[in-house]
């Protein structure tokens, strides 16, 4: 599976009645298969050097960052489920490739992500919409996962 995004567009000059003399973008390209992933950058370059020679352009390309697919520590997924159970909450493990600061801290200490359900598994757009139903259940996962994590429940 492939997730792609277009963000931060910088149009000069930004005027509706002008075509632009230059366009800035990040494109984001995501995916846990590193085959998929290099497929997908080949076929992008190959595509953008086609739309050079068509439309009598230059595309300047800059590479900003990547980095591996790494799991979170077992101990952190496994305390998550636990509560969720706990709770009698519904759950499931879910293959994340956001790059929150949990990314960073897995690396250090045991982390796990939590998620509430969207309505229509709409997310990271305008139309997305979580029930204040679930909204208060995930404050109640969030809030017993610290709790137990405060009261040593991974330490050793």
């Amino acid at each position: 599976m492939l997730h792609t995004s277009v963000g931060q567009p910088n149009v000069y000059p930004n005027s509706p009645v002008v075509v632009p003399s230059r366009v800035s973008l990040l494109l984001d390209l995501r995916s846990a298969d590193k085959a998929v992933l290099a497929e997908a950058g080949a076929l992008l370059h190959e595509r953008i050097a086609g739309i050079e020679h068509l439309a009598n352009v230059t595309v300047e390309r800059n590479h900003a960052h990547s980095w591996p697919v790494t799991p979170y520590q077992p101990e952190g997924v496994e305390l998550a489920a636990k509560v969720a159970a706990d709770l009698g909450l519904a759950n499931k493990q879910v293959m994340t490739l956001a790059g929150h600061d949990s990314t960073n801290m897995k690396d250090l200490v045991p982390t796990v992500m939590l998620f509430v359900p969207s309505v229509d598994g709409v997310s990271h757009n305008e139309h997305e919409y979580t029930t204040d139903e679930d909204i208060v259940a995930g404050l109640s996962m969030l809030t017993e996962v610290v709790n137990r994590l405060c009261n040593g429940v991974l330490e050793d």
